[in-house]
């Protein structure tokens, strides 16, 4: 998160000292790295709960709820007191660690195809903030510099199925 953040800030400082008049982010053909799956787990839906609120020291002075009596900040939970399947699949390379975050079914597909331990082709585009001035009044615009700021997955496979 850090490293990300001070990526974009210092792509911001070169937008402005180089006068460009445009950013836009961009994306590398398709790169090949290899790495290795370090979690592989998988969570089966849970039910139960009765779904109410509780609440939880409301004033900000002594409270009562489900949990008993105590003092707090005060504030209000909800817990439906149910959850979906969960699949997790975390691949590590040399340089990066490759997570797919919030596509249920990209998780499930690399779960059922990978196992913890094995070794994979890992399949990635670099992301890029490129700058642009403009050359003319024509609008046609001149690369003035690209920086790279993070990779997005794209697939990773056994490296037993690479021909």
């Amino acid at each position: 998160m850090k490293k990300t953040l001070a990526k974009l800030l210092i792509a911001g400082m070169v937008g402005i000292t180089v006068g460009c008049s445009e950013m836009r982010k961009e994306y590398s053909d398709i790169k090949h790295e290899e790495g290795i799956v370090t979690e592989w787990k998988y969570t089966p839906e849970q039910g139960g709960g009765n779904g109410s609120p509780t609440i939880v020291n409301v004033g900000g002075n002594l409270g009562i709820g489900t949990g008993g009596i105590g003092m707090g900040a005060g504030g209000m939970t909800f817990s439906p007191g149910y959850s979906s399947d969960e699949y997790r699949v975390t691949i590590e390379s040399k340089d990066k660690t490759y997570f797919e975050h919030g596509d249920k079914e990209v998780y499930k597909n690399l779960y059922n195809k990978l196992k913890k331990g094995q070794k994979v082709d890992v399949s990635y585009k670099e992301v890029y903030n490129a700058f642009y001035k403009d050359i003319n009044k024509d609008g046609e615009k001149e690369l003035v510099k690209k920086i790279k700021i993070d990779h997005k997955f794209v697939d990773a496979n056994p490296k037993d199925s690479i021909k």
